[in-house]
C-alpha cells in the first residue's frame, strides 16, 4: 500500500469515526482563508492578507490536529462460557438450589445455575464450576475458613506436597532425643 492510499485510508478512519463535520468545518475555514487572501491581494490591503493568513493558519492546525489524533477503535469484550470456568465472580440475584439466577463474571452478567444444595444470596461470590451452553454452572465460592475445613480434591485443586529438606543436627550434650539415630561424636 502507497502513501496516497494510507493517507486516503487515515482521511476515510477519521471521518468515520468523527463523522463529516469536523472535516468539512476544517476546508471551510482553509477556503474562507484562500478567498479573503485573493480579495486582499488583489485589493492590495495589508489587513485582509494578515486576517487571510491567520484563518489559513487557524484551518491547517486543526487539519494536522484531526489528522495527527490516536484512534482508539474499543471492541466489545465478550467471554465464550467455556473460558468462564474457574473465574470468580458475584451474585447478582438469589439462586436457589438447583435453580437459575444471574451473576456478574469478567464484568458481563451472565445466566447462572446451581447445582449445589445450598442457596447462593445475592452478593455472594461464586465460582463458575462449567457451563451448559452459554448458561453458567456456579457454586458459592467458600471462604478461607471453610477451605481449611475440606481436603483440597474436594476444593477442586491440585494436591501437592511440600519436601523440606533439612540439614543433619549434631547435638552437642550427652542426652539425646529418644529415637535420635545421629552420628555419636
Amino acid at each position: 500500500m502507497n502513501n496516497e492510499q494510507k493517507l486516503l485510508n487515515k482521511i476515510i478512519d477519521r471521518i468515520l469515526i468523527y463523522g463529516i463535520r469536523p472535516l468539512i468545518l476544517v476546508v471551510t475555514i482553509i477556503l474562507i482563508g484562500i478567498l479573503i487572501l485573493s480579495i486582499g491581494i488583489s485589493k492590495s490591503s495589508m489587513s485582509m492578507i494578515l486576517i487571510s493568513s491567520i484563518i489559513i493558519l487557524i484551518g491547517a492546525i486543526l487539519a494536522i490536529g484531526f489528522a495527527s489524533t490516536t484512534v482508539v477503535k474499543k471492541k466489545s469484550v465478550s467471554h465464550a462460557p467455556q473460558n468462564m470456568i474457574g473465574q470468580i465472580g458475584e451474585a447478582k440475584s438469589n439462586i436457589k438450589p438447583h435453580s437459575d439466577g444471574v451473576v456478574l463474571v469478567a464484568s458481563e452478567l451472565w445466566s447462572a445455575s446451581s447445582n449445589s444444595d445450598e442457596e447462593i444470596r445475592e452478593g455472594d461470590k461464586i465460582i463458575v464450576t462449567g457451563h451448559d451452553g452459554v448458561k453458567l454452572i456456579v457454586k458459592r465460592e467458600e471462604t478461607p475458613s471453610e477451605r481449611r475445613l475440606l481436603p483440597a480434591h474436594d476444593r477442586g485443586q491440585v494436591s501437592f506436597i511440600l519436601i523440606v529438606i533439612t540439614p543433619k543436627i549434631k547435638y552437642r550434650s550427652h542426652s539425646r532425643p529418644s529415637g535420635y539415630e545421629g552420628n555419636s561424636n
